[in-house]
């Protein structure tokens, strides 16, 4: 039976990925890569800052120092985390609450950034757990985030659901052994193979819940 569900952050609770997609092509751009759409199974999802020397290995380490600080310049710009909140997102987490599930955030976004979102969007009350960046060691697909997430809802991984939609996430989702959900993506080229669950809209999500 699940008792608590953890939504990794963007692409799940904020449609953010779009609007980040568009600054790394922005990026690549300007070192006059030309963005392809199969560029999406590599670069949605993951850390995009520590891919920046693959991309650019021919460049010094002052060189690279250089397109990181031009690469923050434009991610750095504020976002709206309101206006981007992925649709039902708000109305679906009051429902989960309400019927007295445990949720959490498990993502890899700074410390900062989940804060922020929950502050923007007035979800203080709603989360009994959030695990960022800041709290693991190890990146997806490792599944620490979302097992650290399991530990501060007193839950095992056979109580929780984790809400996914990268690849790398739903690796982690899967190795954690908790139901794997997934927000189907169809705007950009993204392998979502292997959930348990999917879902068009998070609005279905407390019709699959058991």
């Amino acid at each position: 039976m699940i008792r608590g569900i953890i939504f990794d952050l963007d692409g799940v609770l904020i449609d953010s990925e779009l609007h980040y997609l568009k600054r790394k092509i922005r990026f690549l751009a300007h070192y006059g890569i030309e963005w392809k759409p199969e560029m999406a199974y590599t670069y949605v999802g993951h850390r995009f800052s520590l891919q920046i020397p693959e991309i650019f290995p021919e460049k010094s380490e002052e060189e690279l120092k250089d397109v990181m600080t031009y690469y923050w310049s434009i991610m750095h710009d504020p976002m709206d985390y309101c206006s981007i909140r992925m649709e039902g997102s708000d109305g679906v987490l009051h429902e989960l609450k309400k019927k007295g599930y445990r949720l959490a955030i498990g993502s890899l976004s700074t410390r900062e950034k989940i804060d922020t979102v929950i502050r923007q969007n007035h979800w203080e009350d709603l989360f009994d757990a959030t695990v960022s960046f800041n709290e693991v060691t190890k990146r997806k697909p490792d599944p620490e985030v979302y097992f650290k997430a399991m530990e501060l809802l007193g839950l095992k991984p056979e109580e929780c659901a984790v809400v996914e939609d990268s690849r790398v996430g739903i690796d982690a989702a899967l190795a954690s052994k908790a139901c794997c959900i997934v927000r189907r993506e169809n705007r950009y080229l993204c392998d979502q193979s292997g959930a348990d669950i999917y879902i068009d809209s998070l609005w279905d999500l407390p019709k699959v819940i058991k």
